[in-house]
């Protein structure tokens, strides 16, 4: 995205100037006019930061850590609950940190000088998606901020815990199977052909599933370099071709939802998130269209933001969220008699609330299945080779001794 400098009057009259990053001029007018800000001029923004990320080498300072999002969320819900104004706020924190949160508390004490709101300060941090922003404005706008802030530490809090599962449930089986890997081609490559060519020096036939496991093994020690070269290749292509390419992209985000085993985990993960998110959304103040649209920002897979895109349009048609759930096997059933009771009660939040920490747990317990699935199933797999390379070569010594007993 382009980053642009911007001047536009809010409400009040003032003068209000900054810096944001945008897809386009028209998408950044959309944003500041949702802001209530009227654009005056709008231009690109050609500091040394922005070249410098142009080329790749992004300011240090510019990047925040979920951690650092999750503490400073965390300390100016502390703040603001204790009644203390922004300006203070902001200035305390900024006072008791360092690195790269002290720099961005920095640009947003600034930007709340110059006269933004605490909202319009967040939007113009890239650091911050529209789903955070949001929900300050509607912290801001109902007279809530300390609460909206406590329930988006919860958010990005839930959030950083499941990103974390997901990262061990992944480096786990890749580590097994990575070792797998290591043992198999050393097997290939030092035991196999010093087998082979006793057989070749009997000069015995050999039974298909001997001679397919030299085959194999001389093939790797002849193009292993190249194979493991051409693999390297495709690896970079592929990720090339899921950041710059949308339908290959959303292939792969589908088949994320589908593929054996980890389809129904994914789908529980984004069940979880979604319900969550639209109970903060809900609870805030904002309307159910309004907090699906916003509830797509915070997904990055393409399949889950087409899905919550036709609920949107569904329920700006005139149907009820519930009845556009049912018809998504994404969402458990128990889910969505929850959004029926909410939809009756008036207590929609309360219960996609209550439903996202159920999903939680369900979560946790089919996290802690998967994992102990996949230790015994890679260790099979792994086993089942090694077994078939030593019976392969176990074969001709067999035949032999057939024909020495007859």
């Amino acid at each position: 995205m382009q980053s642009y400098k911007y001047k536009a009057v809010n409400s009040n009259g003032m003068i209000i100037r900054g810096v944001q990053y945008a897809s386009s001029i028209s998408s950044l007018r959309d944003q500041l006019m949702s802001l209530n800000l009227s654009p005056i001029s709008i231009d690109k923004n050609y500091s040394i930061s922005n070249l410098l990320d142009f080329f790749g080498k992004k300011h240090s300072h510019n990047s925040l850590s979920q951690i650092d999002k999750i503490s400073l969320t965390k300390q100016l819900a502390v703040l603001v609950s204790a009644n203390i104004p922004i300006e203070e706020a902001l200035y305390s924190i900024h006072k008791n940190t360092k690195g790269g949160l002290a720099f961005n508390v920095k640009k947003l004490l600034q930007a709340v000088r110059e006269g933004s709101s605490l909202s319009q300060a967040f939007s113009q941090d890239k650091n911050f998606d529209q789903f955070f922003c949001a929900l300050v404005r509607s912290g801001e706008q109902v007279g809530q901020l300390g609460a909206v802030l406590n329930n988006l530490v919860g958010h990005l809090e839930r959030a950083h815990r499941t990103r974390n599962k997901m990262l061990i449930m992944s480096i786990y089986p890749l580590m097994l199977f990575a070792v797998s890997l290591v043992i198999i081609t050393g097997l290939m490559i030092f035991v196999v052909p010093q087998i082979a060519e006793q057989f070749i020096y009997l000069n015995q036939s050999l039974p298909w599933l001997t001679s397919m496991i030299i085959s194999i093994s001389e093939l790797i020690t002849n193009f292993g370099l190249y194979l493991f070269v051409f693999s390297l290749l495709m690896f970079f292509v592929f990720n090339y071709l899921l950041k710059n390419n949308d339908e290959w992209k959303f292939v792969w985000h589908q088949c994320q939802l589908s593929m054996p085993l980890f389809g129904s985990w994914f789908r529980l993960s984004f069940a979880c998130k979604f319900s969550h998110a639209l109970g903060i959304l809900i609870r805030g103040g904002m309307p159910i269209n309004e907090s699906l649209k916003l509830s797509k920002d915070i997904f990055s897979n393409l399949a889950i933001q087409q899905r919550i895109q036709g609920f949107q349009n569904s329920v700006e048609s005139g149907e009820s969220l519930s009845s556009v759930m049912a018809k998504d096997n994404l969402f458990p059933p128990m889910l969505i008699q929850l959004v029926v009771t909410g939809e009756k009660t008036g207590s929609m939040h309360q219960m996609l609330l209550e439903g996202s920490k159920y999903l939680d747990d369900q979560f946790d317990t089919q996290s802690e299945k998967l994992l102990a699935l996949m230790e015994p199933l890679v260790i099979l797999v792994m086993g089942a080779f090694v077994g078939i390379v030593i019976f392969s070569m176990m074969l001709p010594i067999i035949q032999m001794n057939q024909l020495v007993t007859f």
